[in-house]
């Protein structure tokens, strides 16, 4: 059943007979105006600047002991920690988008608690009806973005130590006029008996994406002596055998793969072979 008046249509869901309230779900001039007590987006300024801003209770609502914590759950991207601003305002709905009305900049008033580079916190204290916030920041990636890479950060908004909600943001790099392809290389490891070529099970490599140093997976090779690393940049990456297969010794050389290696099927095979005998111990 479906109440609507001018501005709002409040919806409720009919299961086995039972009624249950839903929600509200706000409009303007026709169209759907989502409403949240927390959101959070980003946009690229460089190759290695990324822009944020976090939305705070656009819902309007009384919250108390109001918490927001944030972290940069991409490796080797850290905050610029004087680009912090905290604005307080109201925020209302103008041309079908939020804007944060008569704001002013209270970022004094506050204390940024950094974690670490990746992570920190901000406690709001007591956020009154109406009352509305945005957290501007930039972040710095400390290598070159690959086009098509994704940088994933997290903010969340607590009241009296619970947590209300999660923004999950995934900010996509695009080379300006280039064609994104993003994560759809892939590698396949081939492990065999250097003598026989019989297949490998039970050998583990480590990939290692050369760019920003941080380490793709661990991978172990099944009974058909295979694995495949999956969802890739076309990049540049680094592959080691870090156990060898049981009776076999350890293949200490490392491979290096790079973006002119993947073929037209966005692919690349590589075939490691290894010699019985025990594995040396240091």
């Amino acid at each position: 059943m479906i109440k609507t008046n001018s501005e709002r249509e409040f919806f409720q869901l009919t299961v086995n007979r039972n009624t249950v309230p839903v929600g509200k779900v706000d409009f303007e001039g026709g169209r759907q105006v989502k409403k949240t007590d927390l959101t959070k987006s980003g946009s690229y300024k460089t190759d290695k600047i990324i822009s944020y801003h976090i939305s705070i209770n656009q819902s309007g609502k009384e919250i108390s002991d109001a918490k927001v914590t944030d972290i940069l759950s991409t490796p080797k991207i850290s905050y610029i920690k004087n680009s912090f601003k905290i604005e307080k305002g109201k925020w209302v709905i103008v041309n079908n988008r939020w804007v944060l009305k008569n704001k002013i900049n209270v970022t004094e008033q506050f204390t940024i608690n950094f974690i670490s580079d990746s992570q920190f916190s901000v406690d709001l204290g007591h956020i009154k009806a109406g009352e509305g916030y945005r957290i501007n920041y930039k972040a710095k990636a400390n290598y070159n973005l690959q086009n098509g890479e994704i940088v994933e950060n997290i903010a969340s908004l607590w009241s009296s130590k619970i947590k209300i909600i999660n923004s999950i943001v995934k900010t996509t790099y695009r080379e300006a006029g280039g064609n994104a392809e993003g994560y759809v290389y892939s590698i396949t490891l081939h492990k065999k008996d250097e003598v026989s070529g019989m297949p490998l099970t039970g050998a583990i490599f480590r990939v290692i994406r050369d760019r920003n140093g941080t380490t793709v997976g661990e991978f172990t090779t099944d009974s058909a002596g295979e694995v495949t690393s999956l969802n890739l940049l076309k990049d540049t990456y680094k592959i080691k055998e870090i156990k060898a297969p049981a009776g076999y010794q350890l293949f200490k050389r490392k491979f290096k793969i790079t973006p002119d290696k993947f073929n037209n099927e966005k692919t690349y095979d590589l075939e490691v072979l290894n010699k019985r005998g025990l594995v040396e111990v240091n």
